[in-house]
């Protein structure tokens, strides 16, 4: 039977939901991913991606901005994961989010998750 453990992180705007279930680690982010916070993420997304037997998902459906430090951490992560393949994403429903992503390229450069299996069913609210 797999393990389930949940964990929440705080630092400013930003709250990151650690859930590790298995062999898979999900990181919900909620808030601002900006310069003062990025350094919570960073860690906890450097760990999941040093941990050679997990699979990933970055759940931003509920990331509400994102600046500079932000997109860099995504391109440095999915640079990390290039050719492995187990760092996969949801995409923010913000519109502010969506567009840096698309303006700056990086939007099609992110492997989405598949959310019609069960991801859905931790989307309250």
């Amino acid at each position: 039977m797999p393990s389930s453990n949940h964990q929440r992180l705080r630092s400013g705007l930003l709250a990151l939901t650690l859930e590790k279930d298995g062999d898979t680690r999900v990181l919900t982010l909620e808030g601002e991913l900006d310069l003062a916070n990025s350094k919570l993420l960073e860690v906890e997304l450097g760990e999941a991606l040093g941990d050679g037997d997990c699979r990933i998902v970055v759940d931003m459906r509920r990331l509400e901005f994102i600046d500079s430090t932000g997109i860099a951490l995504l391109v440095a992560a999915l640079a990390q994961d290039s050719g492995v393949g187990k760092l996969r994403f949801i995409p923010s429903r913000a519109d502010a989010v969506t567009r840096v992503l698309r303006l700056t390229g990086i939007q099609e450069r992110l492997p989405v998750e598949d959310t019609t299996a069960g991801a859905q069913a931790s989307d309250v609210g």
